[in-house]
């Protein structure tokens, strides 16, 4: 993932190879591609990982919460897993992404298919909600995590607590939406 950041921050995704990044890693182009079908792909691993977390960490909350503390408290759990060289690498996936069209393509797919899985993990919760309803609310949620890691890294304070008060900042504003003060009920 190191070569990966550093190929492109200062060459370009465009204009590495994969041999040029397993070369730096350490290892084969063979082993790059065990863990990895394109280097633009590897760009991304750090947000699916993130990603992963968040959605393990739904299952976790309590009824009781709005939508949006819901899916604050799976974003704080997952964040928590993370140490400071993880979000140094994040921020630099995520740059790198926002700087190539093919990495945005892949990155928004895969926001696509998270936003699918975070549906059906929380929709349980929020039953009482109508369909369009929830998922326009999701929607809002997941722009505001995509805004505040935009305004994360514009403000080049890469201090984790600082994404998570942008976050916080971006729901608190969501939550005054009648939809977001729904509260979760029982599942089943």
């Amino acid at each position: 993932m190191d070569a990966v950041l550093h190929f492109g921050s200062t060459r370009g995704l465009d204009a590495t190879t994969v041999r040029e990044i397993a070369d730096e890693a350490g290892i084969g182009a063979r082993t790059f591609f065990r863990f990895f079908s394109s280097k633009e792909e590897a760009v991304i691993a750090l947000d699916e990982d993130f990603f992963t977390a968040i959605l393990e960490a739904l299952n976790e909350q309590a009824e009781g919460l709005s939508l949006g503390e819901f899916f604050l408290g799976a974003f704080e759990a997952a964040a928590a897993q993370f140490d400071q060289a993880w979000w140094t690498r994040f921020a630099g996936g995520s740059r790198l992404a926002a700087a190539s069209p093919t990495v945005s393509g892949i990155a928004l797919n895969l926001c696509g298919v998270t936003a699918a899985r975070c549906a059906d993990a929380l929709r349980p919760s929020f039953s009482t909600i109508a369909q369009y309803e929830f998922d326009l609310a999701l929607d809002g949620i997941l722009n505001a995590w995509r805004r505040a890691r935009e305004a994360w890294l514009d403000s080049g304070n890469l201090d984790p607590a600082a994404f998570h008060a942008l976050f916080r900042r971006n729901l608190h504003f969501l939550e005054t939406t009648p939809l977001l003060k729904v509260r979760a009920t029982a599942s089943g």
